[in-house]
């Protein structure tokens, strides 16, 4: 039983690309099948003011639109500082972890993998 939480921080746009580019392809070559849940982080940025000057802030859409798009498990959103929804985050990662692998395509090859 196993699932990994890829993280990206609303207020650094490249991190959410970082998830498609580098983060879900590192995890499909060495842990294939293994479920993910997508979290932003930073969440309590959202209440606060924003300068002009600053990057827009990665919106909740655009987190889901990903998700979909990666096979996430789950998309949540979440604040360290003000304890807002980590332990959501702990609860997603959990039920992924004992979701049922998803069915292999029809004439893949099947593997099994003892750990």
């Amino acid at each position: 039983m196993r699932a990994f939480v890829i993280c990206f921080t609303i207020d650094w746009p490249y991190t959410l690309r970082d998830v498609s580019e580098v983060w879900v392809p590192e995890l499909t070559r060495y842990q294939p099948g293994v479920p993910y849940v997508l979290v932003a982080t930073k969440s309590d940025l959202r209440a606060e003011p924003r300068r002009e000057s600053e990057k827009p802030l990665v919106t909740p859409a655009e987190a889901i639109q990903l998700g979909k798009q990666i096979g996430a498990y789950q998309v949540l959103e979440c604040s360290a500082r003000d304890f807002e929804s980590v332990q959501r985050v702990f609860a997603a990662a959990i039920r992924a972890a004992e979701s049922p692998p998803p069915p292999s395509p029809p004439g893949a090859e099947r593997k099994c993998i003892i750990s």
